[in-house]
């Protein structure tokens, strides 16, 4: 159960991740829009038009700035549910191994025992 449940959270992450990035790949195409207008403002000499436009890019930078930190911790959730899925999956293994060794055991000692009857009863 714990194994599904983290596997559900690394496809809501990758989800995020992915909106994430088209976020900001729409944000890039505007920066780079709003970048040529305020060049034309200030080629044109309208200061006004232009501080306008610039004070719209650190907007959308900051907004930029915003997402990439975002993107960085969905990131570094990512790993750390990676690192446990990896954990469980070894622990399961082990558990695997332990049980395999258990149902030898229990398979030998069941056949030692009839040997040990027919012993007896030839006896």
């Amino acid at each position: 159960m714990l194994y599904k449940s983290l596997l559900d959270k690394q496809k809501g992450l990758v989800a995020q991740a992915k909106a994430t990035r088209t976020n900001l790949l729409s944000i890039a195409k505007e920066v780079k829009e709003w970048n040529k207008r305020a060049d034309r403002a200030k080629q044109a000499g309208a200061a006004e038009l232009s501080n306008q436009a610039d004070q719209h890019l650190n907007k959308l930078m900051e907004k930029g700035r915003l997402l990439w930190q975002k993107l960085d911790l969905i990131g570094k959730e990512f790993l750390t549910i990676e690192k446990e899925l990896l954990n469980h999956s070894q622990k399961s293994t082990h558990n695997s191994s332990a049980f395999q060794d258990v149902w030898t055991k229990l398979e030998t000692e069941h056949e030692l025992d009839q040997l040990r009857q027919k012993i007896r009863f030839k006896s």
